[in-house]
């Protein structure tokens, strides 16, 4: 379980400072790819087109999913994230 505690530890850090790119999302395994690019989507093109408005929006998401990441036991995040694949929050 110590591997799950690391790993769980390492995607909540990466959504807290990089999750407005989503690679907490890429990080978390294939089935979560189609969630990433999304994130980076709406971070980079909807970031420009509502002059950084939607880009806080997925900031705010990420840190969200970083508080959920980092206070969930590894035995809920392994259930939850890793074999049930639940993409968002």
């Amino acid at each position: 379980m110590q591997e799950m505690e690391n790993r769980k530890l390492i995607i909540g850090l990466y959504a807290l400072f990089f999750g407005g790119f989503g690679i907490h999302k890429f990080l978390l395994g294939e089935e979560y790819k189609q969630a990433g690019v999304i994130m980076l989507c709406i971070a980079t093109l909807g970031g420009v087109i509502t002059c950084g408005v939607a880009s806080i929006v997925i900031w705010i998401i990420s840190i969200i999913e970083a508080v959920i990441y980092i206070t969930k036991t590894p035995e809920d995040f392994k259930k939850i994230y890793i074999d049930n694949t639940r993409q968002w929050f």
